[in-house]
């Protein structure tokens, strides 16, 4: 007959072991719910930048379908957008709001030697998009395009 021996006897973690792993993963985890805040904002900043271009090419495609003005539309237009970037008639369904404002091209004061700047005419225009999200909220962010609209 054999005696049990001392190695045989232990089965299982002592208190000192179990309480150190909990104080490692604790730590771990802790480590990993101070870095949220920072991932979710940089999340919701990659979201918009690759939603901001494709709404504003929404937009200017909106404005090609439309007849082309001879004079610059005064005032500012607005067109609102889902949070997955689609154009939507209902502000309340939207996230992002797009300001449209038309501008008139700057034209070069002189050129050297004297020649005369070739004028822009009556035929193209810039167009301003601002773009505001969260709807709604004061100190939302903003993202300003600028694109050139012609009458082809």
């Amino acid at each position: 007959m054999t005696l049990p021996t001392k190695q045989s006897l232990r089965r299982g973690f002592t208190l000192v072991e179990v309480a150190l792993a909990l104080a490692v993963a604790s730590m771990a985890i802790m480590s990993v719910m101070g870095l949220l805040p920072m991932l979710l904002d940089f999340e919701r900043k990659n979201t918009a930048t690759s939603l901001l271009p494709a709404m504003s090419s929404q937009v200017m495609g909106r404005l090609r379908e439309e007849p082309y003005a001879t004079t610059l539309p005064t005032g500012s237009r607005f067109l609102y957008f889902t949070d997955q970037g689609t154009f939507t008639a209902n502000p309340r369904d939207a996230v992002y709001e797009c300001e449209i404002t038309h501008k008139a091209l700057p034209v070069e004061a002189t050129r050297p030697g004297g020649a005369h700047p070739p004028t822009p005419g009556d035929h193209c225009h810039m167009v301003q998009m601002k773009f505001h999200w969260p709807v709604g909220t004061l100190g939302g962010e903003v993202r300003i395009f600028q694109a050139t609209l012609a009458n082809d």
